[in-house]
């Protein structure tokens, strides 16, 4: 990947989530908990990312690791 997209969609009724992903450019992980109302979402990416989030915002982070609190609606 030159950039690499993560675009989360945060389901309450699924509960805190987390997963990994092997690719070709290194391994990818995100995650998020919800604390009452809002998420915690983390990441880890090894190649330049842009995030957006539900809300229609979004930024380019560089590699390693981010962790971003959003409001839920």
């Amino acid at each position: 990947f030159k950039v690499l997209e993560l675009k989360p969609t945060f389901i309450k009724q699924m509960g805190d989530f987390s997963c990994e992903y092997k690719s070709v450019s290194g391994i990818i992980k995100t995650s998020w908990q919800f604390n009452g109302d809002t998420v915690t979402y983390n990441f880890e990416v090894p190649v330049p990312t842009r995030l957006k989030l539900p809300n229609g915002t979004g930024m380019l982070y560089q590699p390693g690791k981010h962790s971003v609190i959003c409001k839920m609606n």
